[in-house]
């Protein structure tokens, strides 16, 4: 652990509390940042380092700070309170919250509910008057157009680092080979199905109909605390977005995921929470293969330049090799249930 993190931890604590740390423990866990739990007497909160990088140019302190600090003061307290945000040293501090990881096996629908919970209420604030000033998400579109082209740019990227780069041969030819198609026959899937639904891709979606989005929202970013309830925490990428994201993203995130068979149900009740807006079911049967591999992309982030070093920086021994295999498995799995949803697209029928 490198000393200068822990002065700038220090002083950051020092300045938000008027007060010399007791002390700060690294924590273990985060992939993308460094997080420390720091005592305060008989107060412990959380410090967060985050990642900065001149090919990264997401603000993730303003990001995560500014949507929470809105949500907690709009009464949300499904989340950790915002405390103090040091813009200088990249440093937010948080209330600490004591709790476990939920393991896939034991999400109930309950906890499926709090999660709608958590989305039905930033839908509903969306129209507050301070809403506005919050910035768009991460990899948010207000066009289908939008969509395709967030994707494509980032299929482009990762076939470029693997090109390019030293990597596995097998990596390679997945992106060049399966991706590559992939990502041909969801543009056709969605052009043929604007068609028939006589849908403008480029027409953006008015603003009303705009949501909220936590972005990497799942049970994977929760902690259970002794009570049962939920905490959601890492609003980084948060922002403005299509509800259809929202709710894709929700069924797509591969750690802790909503199980499968509840998937429908949620579906069906989130889009009734929010009101069944018009055009919501016809996006989100278009868009949903694209989210699906956007996520296949996502988990090749270990071979970009950036996202390795992101990693080293978050983690003290990160394991390069092992982790890429790890990920490109997941990723090929996927692109496999990209390639059976455009064989019959059928998920979300349910809404019909």
């Amino acid at each position: 652990m490198r000393l200068p993190l822990i002065q700038a931890v220090r002083k950051t604590v020092s300045a938000a509390f008027a007060t010399e740390p007791e002390r700060i423990e690294p924590l273990a866990g985060g992939a993308n940042n460094r997080v420390f739990k720091v005592r305060l007497g008989r107060q412990a909160v959380l410090a967060k380092v985050y990642f900065r990088h001149p090919g990264d140019r997401r603000d993730r302190l303003s990001a995560e700070f500014g949507m929470l600090a809105f949500l907690w003061q709009n009464g949300l307290r499904c989340i950790p309170e915002p405390l103090f945000a040091d813009r200088q040293r990249h440093i937010g501090l948080y209330q600490f919250v004591e709790g476990r990881r939920p393991r896939p096996e034991e999400i109930a629908w309950s906890d499926v509910s709090e999660l709608i919970f958590l989305l039905k209420e930033m839908w509903r604030l969306r129209r507050r008057p301070d809403a506005a000033a919050l910035p768009r998400g991460s990899d948010s579109s207000f066009s289908m157009a939008g969509f395709l082209a967030n994707v494509e740019g980032r299929f482009r990227c990762v076939a470029r680092a693997l090109k390019t780069g030293r990597v596995s041969p097998e990596a390679r030819q997945f992106v060049a080979g399966e991706v590559a198609a992939r990502m041909k026959a969801v543009r056709q899937f969605i052009e043929r199905g604007a068609r028939n639904c006589a849908l403008d891709l480029e027409r953006p979606l008015p603003p009303a109909q705009r949501t909220l989005n936590p972005a990497d929202h799942g049970f994977h970013n929760a902690l259970r605390g002794s009570s049962g309830r939920l905490t959601f925490l890492d609003f980084e990428y948060a922002g403005w977005d299509d509800p259809a994201q929202m709710i894709c993203n929700a069924c797509l995130q591969p750690e802790v995921p909503i199980p499968a068979a509840m998937q429908p149900r949620f579906v069906k009740t989130i889009a009734g929470a929010l009101g069944n807006p018009a055009g919501l079911a016809a996006r989100l049967k278009l868009l949903y293969p694209l989210f699906g591999l956007k996520w296949s992309l996502i988990m090749l982030n270990e071979f970009l330049p950036v996202s390795r070093e992101r990693r080293r920086f978050a983690l003290k021994r990160p394991d390069d090799s092992g982790r890429r295999k790890e990920q490109l498995r997941k990723s090929q799995r996927q692109a496999v249930a990209v390639a059976s949803y455009l064989a019959a697209p059928v998920f979300f029928d349910c809404l019909d």
